[in-house]
């Protein structure tokens, strides 16, 4: 295809039938972001006005924040550039201690596919909770990695702002350990995302009905847990809502596509639309259930109220979210 083209008088499709997308990834080749991204891209193209060909370029760095810098700075902004964000980016420039140079709001989000919510669940004969009274009286030894992961911040959050009773143990190194604690009754569970329940040992434990779920954390409760108590049933104040909110937000983020701020409004419209078009093709839906991912897919619309909830919170409620999950 021909070199990008700044001419801004041209239709979607005469811009994208000359011009190539250079889709940038924030993370190492072989990740599952770069399995989102390449994944996704055939399916984008196919739905663009003109079918440009979609070039992945893999950039790591900073837990993807040099690539979300990059976009909101100094990418092309005339349609022919986009980048994948992680969701950590839309609450790091409000958590960290250090200084970090990006906004979620001024960029302009396509869409996101791969949304999740965690879950605490067990292996042992317990069958588990069904009230969130249940849940909160539920004692349990959790696994966990370490105190900077969600699967031990979520189950402190219960401790400390709900009056759970999860005794948590750190120190796990991944998935396989924890599933080896919980096989050898070191812990009665973990927490850890719904969808990692439905593949390997633990979608084996859940056919065998020997894995129970106590409670998800989910802003809407998911379809397949009927009856499965939700942290949000036990809030009773509006700070602790929105502390939960701010921390499960990024749950729904999933795989970001974004475009730099001043990317023009009708190309943005058909990036937009394609990307509803490629999510919902049976062929991409198809490719995410074999590889056991989640193809739940949020509009860029959604994601920039989300990116307008998650800055405007309150110093005060961050400030207490600091506190929290650092443990002083």
């Amino acid at each position: 295809m021909a070199g990008t083209t700044n001419t801004q008088a041209q239709s979607v499709e005469e811009f994208y039938s000359q011009n190539d997308i250079t889709m940038v990834v924030g993370t190492a080749a072989g990740g599952s972001t770069d399995f989102f991204a390449r994944t996704m891209a055939p399916y984008l193209s196919k739905y663009i006005p003109g079918n440009p060909d979609i070039i992945v370029q893999n950039k790591p760095g900073a837990g993807g924040l040099i690539t979300a810098a990059e976009l909101q700075t100094t990418m092309p902004s005339d349609g022919s550039y986009i980048a994948t964000l992680q969701r950590n980016n839309f609450t790091d420039p409000l958590l960290s201690d250090e200084r970090v140079d990006f906004d979620a709001r001024e960029v302009k989000h396509i869409g996101s596919v791969g949304k999740e919510i965690y879950v605490i669940f067990q292996h042992p004969d317990d069958p588990g909770t069904t009230t969130v009274e249940e849940a909160l009286n539920h004692e349990m030894i959790l696994a966990a990695t370490g105190s900077g992961s969600a699967n031990y911040t979520y189950p402190l959050l219960v401790n400390e702002l709900l009056g759970g009773k999860l005794k948590l143990v750190p120190g796990y190194s991944g998935n396989e350990e924890q599933a080896l604690a919980i096989e050898r009754g070191e812990a009665d569970g973990r927490a850890g995302t719904y969808s990692m329940t439905q593949r390997g040992q633990l979608k084996q434990w859940q056919e065998d009905g020997k894995l129970h779920y106590v409670l998800q954390f989910a802003l809407e409760d998911h379809p397949d847990l009927a009856g499965v108590p939700n942290v949000f049933d036990a809030i009773k104040d509006d700070e602790t809502r929105r502390i939960f909110r701010f921390m499960l937000i990024p749950q729904g983020l999933g795989r970001i596509f974004s475009a730099p701020g001043d990317i023009p409004e009708d190309r943005l419209a058909a990036l937009r639309e394609a990307f509803v078009q490629a999510a919902e093709d049976p062929a991409f839906i198809a490719e995410m259930e074999r590889s056991g991912a989640e193809a739940e897919y949020t509009t860029g619309e959604e994601l920039q109220e989300m990116a307008e909830e998650l800055m405007g919170t309150p110093p005060a409620i961050v400030d207490r979210i600091k506190t929290l999950i650092s443990g002083s």
